[in-house]
């Protein structure tokens, strides 16, 4: 009976959308539940809470939602290991952004046009990095 009428929701949602919602295709389409069915059972058959999306999309849309999976309420070794792979990589390239702003050292008077060319326009990261040239700079003149 819930196999009919969840067949019936997901007809009901792709005939309202037509195609992908994100990427505009029209092959292999899947409807896709808003808010998941396991935190809100109410909405499972509420059309409103549906969107269309095709096989790839609908993939990476869970992809990009699945929660860490827990073995022995622990994060399983690949998950923390593509975790520490990708702060590496954020670390060697924040690395490389000082070694190329370390240049300037003798130059206080570096441009916010420079910094932000240097710094990929991490607006964050620029303020910091400028709130430390000045810092180094007053503690120079003293």
């Amino acid at each position: 009976m819930a196999n009919s009428r969840l067949g019936a929701w997901a007809s009901a949602v792709k005939s309202r959308d037509g195609k992908c919602l994100d990427c505009g295709s029209v092959d292999d389409l899947h409807a896709h539940h808003i808010k998941p069915k396991s935190a809100y059972p109410e909405l499972i058959f509420d059309v409103s809470n549906g969107r269309t999306l095709c096989y790839r999309c609908h993939k990476a849309e869970h992809e990009r939602n699945r929660p860490v999976r827990v073995r022995s309420n622990q994060p399983q070794r690949r998950t923390l290991k593509r975790q520490i792979e990708q702060l590496s990589e954020e670390l060697s390239l924040a690395r490389n952004r000082i070694r190329e702003l370390s240049k300037f050292k003798s130059t206080p008077e570096v441009t916010r046009e420079q910094l932000g060319r240097l710094l990929n326009h991490d607006p964050e990261l620029l303020e910091r990095v400028r709130a430390s040239i000045l810092r180094t700079t007053a503690q120079r003149s003293l």
